[in-house]
């Protein structure tokens, strides 16, 4: 649920495409290091963004 809830969020920003084709070529590596460090990299820039958005919210 939560990751159906995240990749919807992540979908509707521009670099949702991206990510998805990213994904695609760490998963045909099977690479799990690669994979983990990916999934870390992005969550922080998923979290910014949201941080961002919440900050504006607030302050309107």
């Amino acid at each position: 649920m939560l990751f159906r809830i995240v990749m919807h969020i992540i979908m509707r920003r521009q670099f949702g495409i991206n990510i998805i084709h990213e994904l695609r070529v760490v998963i045909g590596y099977k690479n799990e290091r690669a994979l983990l460090h990916f999934i870390v990299v992005r969550f922080f820039q998923v979290v910014d963004s949201l941080r961002t958005v919440i900050y504006n919210d607030i302050s309107l």
